[in-house]
């Protein structure tokens, strides 16, 4: 369809040369776009090649994206070389820096940009294990592309994230050989299996398309179904609702709100067992993991909760 044709534009991608990144650069060239790749170096032309060989156009540019010298070398660089730019893709550098920032708005007035996608994550949302900086920064690529959406779409700029789940990559390849946590995390997806790079390229092109023209300011979750789930949304009061539904729609997870590290939460959950009803009244002070050890429990003793409040204090 013409709607999600990329055919006359050209995208500059950074974090190309592999997994997630390589895979949506190589959809917009199969949808019809150049490509521009930033990289440290020169040394990879796997993702150059394969562009090329779709017939389309690829162009390699260096730089280190953490150096604000060579970003503004770069910017100068891709400009001179009468490069159009229409999307731009950050898909390199997240934990450390941002890329979006690294054009300013004046530059991409000049190229006649349309499109800005970040890739966000599942802990955007949630703040994930042992990787406090990590969350942190996928939070903050989250709120930034919303704020670089409230000031630029109304200049035609579309910003826009794509929140992955879990992805068979390198990146992944330790939690992938934890066998127990793998499987963990396998029979907490609702598709049954993990994703691989080649998922992502349907959305990657509707972003960067005609068809996502009045859509700005959103976080896609391209998960296998985890956040539909599990999924913790802020809501206008920021608080967390966390749950586990099953094939039916029906939860079998006491749901909890709350708000910040610690918050102060009233628990009331109604559970039925087949020769018994039992009602759970619990007023305590919890943290997430505590909220996450009582819903396991309830699990563990598979309890069925008919009903379900809590309310913030």
């Amino acid at each position: 369809m013409d709607l999600f044709s990329l055919i006359g534009t050209t995208a500059l991608v950074t974090g190309g040369t592999r997994g997630i990144g390589q895979a949506m650069a190589i959809a917009m060239a199969e949808a019809g776009a150049d490509i521009v790749l930033v990289q440290r170096d020169t040394s990879n032309q796997e993702t150059k090649s394969q562009i090329e060989n779709l017939g389309r156009t690829a162009t390699i540019y260096t730089a280190d994206l953490s150096s604000q010298a060579e970003v503004s070398q770069l910017v100068s660089g891709v400009l001179k070389g009468g490069h159009d730019i229409n999307i731009l893709l950050n898909c390199a550098g997240i934990q450390r820096r941002h890329p979006s920032h690294v054009f300013p708005l004046e530059d991409w007035d000049e190229a006649s940009s349309s499109r800005i996608i970040n890739v966000a994550s599942l802990v955007s949302f949630q703040g994930g294990l042992t990787v406090p900086a990590y969350a942190a920064a996928k939070g903050g690529v989250a709120q930034l592309t919303k704020a670089l959406s409230n000031e630029w779409a109304a200049k035609g700029i579309n910003v826009n994230a794509i929140a992955p789940g879990y992805v068979a990559t390198d990146m992944n390849t330790a939690l992938i050989q934890d066998k127990e946590r793998a499987a963990s995390i396998l029979a907490r997806i609702p598709a049954g299996r993990w994703s691989n790079p080649d998922d992502f390229k349907g959305s990657v092109v509707y972003l960067a398309s005609r068809a996502s023209a009045y859509v700005s300011g959103e976080v896609l979750t391209v998960d296998g179904g985890w956040m539909g789930r599990y999924g913790m949304r802020t809501n206008q009061t920021g608080f967390f609702a966390i749950g586990d539904a099953n094939s039916d729609g029906s939860t079998n997870v006491p749901h909890a709100m709350f708000s910040g590290k610690r918050a102060a939460v009233y628990i009331h959950v109604e559970m039925s067992r087949e020769d018994s009803q039992s009602k759970v009244s619990k007023r305590d002070i919890l943290s997430r993991r505590e909220l996450e050890r009582e819903a396991a429990r309830a699990i563990g003793e598979n309890l069925e909760p008919q009903w379900k409040r809590a309310q913030h204090l």
